[in-house]
């Protein structure tokens, strides 16, 4: 059985690379569904691999510590990561031409 587990896991693991990399290439954030390769409605340390940032602050995205993210701990992820540029004036845009 256990040779099944690890066996399946890898299967898992390079599937769910495959799928990260051609969401990187569209420029797209892979949606829940498609980081919980196994289904089971939890993203697990493995599954979170697809994803850098989400693997190394695995800490923040698996709030209460049982080892799995779910579809909320995921959501509140997201959304802390999403950028809100600052209301400074003294910073120019990005891409913006020299005053």
């Amino acid at each position: 059985m256990k040779t099944f587990t690890i066996y399946g896991t890898g299967i898992c693991f390079s599937i769910g690379m495959a799928l990260g990399m051609t969401m990187a290439v569209a420029g797209q954030a892979p949606s829940f569904e498609d980081i919980d390769i196994n289904g089971d409605g939890y993203i697990s340390k493995a599954e979170s691999m697809i994803s850098r940032d989400m693997n190394k602050n695995w800490a923040e995205l698996d709030t209460n510590h049982d080892g799995r993210a779910s579809v909320s701990e995921f959501s509140r992820f997201e959304s802390a990561e999403n950028y809100s540029p600052t209301h400074d004036a003294d910073e120019p845009e990005p891409g913006a031409a020299p005053m």
